[in-house]
């Protein structure tokens, strides 16, 4: 590998794009040269292949061709930003195969599923999609399997008869990208700067010293009590927040929040869990919707979490409520109580209300999606329940099965986060509707709610529910309207306004030249419009409305 000569460094939205090149299926072998970064991506027409990873760490590849798509995963590689990487994507038209410095990670085989990706040709990164952050000294992309075995890398990528293109960096300056392959597949860099590599490594260093440090590795499950508390350690360094954090509210009422790193974990319950549980139902005078209760864990898939975020480490008390609120709904009052008989639609008037006295602060507070929710609760763990398979433990841990009222919050063992009653106590809302599951990879999953997807979903289940109601992938729902009382929630946290102004390089407050204040509003989601059951008491007045989700 040659040491001397440039290389392009790349911050978040940087990319090369390559208009003339693209790849419409067949054999593909995508192959780099990089140093450290997160998600090396590069898109080729109507198909694309992802590298993907965070912090100086890969953990799978991807490739969408046409209607198919191949993943492949491996254990987390952690990458150095100053020694050079070769990395390599081999599609032979079933199979992908991921190369690290030559040595074989692991393969994947194409499932149907609808490509969506990009127009155009891009490497490094896509502005809004998935961005690069590191190194690239070299790029070779080709119309043939290069590699279908462990195999020696050259020193240097050279052109044959089925190189498509080819981009050394190491004679690289102004804006262009040169194809060295003879098809004139020449590059835009928009953004992208060139580095000096041929001075040592402490020099490349001092050079890109101003990328932000690498993240931590997600928390890819299975993972123990004691990973998961290194996890949010070091996730909490990086963010420079504590992993317990504690929100006062105005009036004096005070949440800790736990911080959730991001991760992967399987979501829904395995074909032998399910079994386990319906064959008891068999032996029982129960509903047979029991058994389709259970069904809607399937399938078992993929989830990944790519933000960390602050969860409640207790549910949502009556006293919390009723310090918003003015008032009291629960049916067994207490203060140090969950509170109950609270309706979806209830919990939204709660959060516009608690929202509006702190937007000053620059918090948001919303309910965690069910991918949020499981990803909390299982702490790393693909068990029934977050302490494992053992039924004799509950006491210890949830409150279910047995008792009459809402016990106080946070009286048993918490999990490996630090959350606790994460099941049995109350049911917990949850912010997105139920719906089927799908069986790829699912990023970030927050379905939102619309008129064609019927109940609420809530996890968790409750003291009056059986044991098979109260585990890690149980899931239900209800309409928007409905008040039980089982049924609570716990809230996430968000600091959305100096996240985004970290992020634009601007502050959350400015003045602009009139003298005029402007508070930056950043991006985000709500339900524009009325609720299900306000909809329906003005139709009874006379009246009429539309509802829909909406995202801004």
């Amino acid at each position: 590998m040659k040491s001397g000569g440039t290389a392009l460094v790349f911050k978040k939205g940087d990319s090369v794009k390559i208009p003339s090149l693209n790849y419409d299926g067949g054999p593909l072998t995508v192959e780099l040269t990089m140093r450290g970064g997160g998600t090396a991506f590069a898109s080729f027409g109507k198909s694309k292949a992802v590298l993907w990873g965070g912090g100086g760490a890969l953990s799978g590849v991807s490739l969408d061709v046409g209607a198919s798509t191949v993943v492949a995963r491996e254990q987390n590689s952690r990458l150095t930003v100053t020694e050079p990487h070769r990395i390599a994507a081999v599609f032979d038209g079933e199979r992908l195969l991921y190369f690290i410095d030559g040595k074989l990670q692991s393969l994947g085989v194409a499932s149907p599923q609808e490509a969506k990706a990009p127009s155009g040709t891009y490497i490094g990164g896509l502005v809004g999609v998935l961005w690069y952050e590191g190194v690239l000294d070299e790029v070779r992309v080709s119309n043939v399997v290069r590699y279908a075995a462990d195999y020696a890398p050259k020193d240097r990528f050279d052109a044959d008869a089925n190189t498509l293109a080819l981009y050394h960096f190491d004679e690289g300056q102004g804006d262009k990208l040169t194809d060295s392959s003879g098809h004139q597949h020449h590059g835009q860099i928009v953004g992208a700067k060139w580095v000096r590599t041929d001075l040592g490594t402490g020099d490349l260093k001092s050079q890109t010293s101003d990328l932000k440090s690498p993240a931590p590795p997600p928390a890819k499950a299975p993972f123990d009590a004691q990973q998961a508390r290194t996890h949010q350690e070091a996730w909490s360094k990086h963010l420079g927040v504590p992993v317990e954090k504690e929100v006062e509210l105005p009036g004096g009422a005070k949440i800790n929040f736990m911080l959730i790193p991001p991760g992967e974990f399987m979501m829904g319950s395995s074909k032998d869990e399910q079994e386990h549980f319906i064959q008891r139902l068999e032996e029982t005078p129960v509903l047979k919707t029991e058994k389709i209760i259970i069904r809607l864990e399937e399938p078992q898939h993929p989830v990944r979490i790519t933000r960390p975020f602050y969860l409640a480490r207790l549910e949502t008390t009556q006293a919390l409520w009723e310090s918003v609120m003015g008032m009291n709904p629960a049916k067994w009052p207490g203060t140090d109580r969950p509170v109950e008989h609270v309706s979806w639609d209830d919990i939204q008037s709660f959060l516009t209300k608690l929202n509006s006295r702190m937007e000053m602060a620059g918090m948001k507070f919303i309910l965690p999606s069910e991918a949020q929710w499981e990803h909390a609760c299982r702490a790393g763990t693909t068990t029934r329940w977050f302490w494992g398979d053992d039924e004799a433990a509950f006491p210890e841990f949830a409150w279910c099965n047995k008792n009459e009222k809402p016990e106080r919050v946070g009286l048993l063992k918490p999990n490996a986060w630090g959350l606790h009653d994460m099941l049995g106590n109350v049911q917990d809302w949850c912010a997105n509707r139920g719906g089927l599951y799908p069986s790829s990879l699912e990023i970030d999953s927050l379905v939102l709610p619309t008129e064609t997807t019927e109940g609420h979903a809530f996890r968790g289940g409750s003291r009056g529910e059986p044991l098979r109601h109260c585990r890690s992938a149980s899931r239900g729902g209800f309409n928007a309207d409905y008040k039980g009382i089982f049924h609570g929630f716990r809230l996430v946290a968000k600091k959305h306004q100096e996240a985004w102004a970290k992020h634009l390089g601007t502050t959350v407050e400015t003045t602009n030249s009139v003298g005029a204040k402007m508070i930056l509003i950043p991006p985000g989601e709500f339900l524009m419009g009325s609720t299900a059951s306000v909809l329906k008491a003005l139709r009874a007045e006379g009246g009429t409305g539309d509802s829909r989700a909406s995202r801004r």
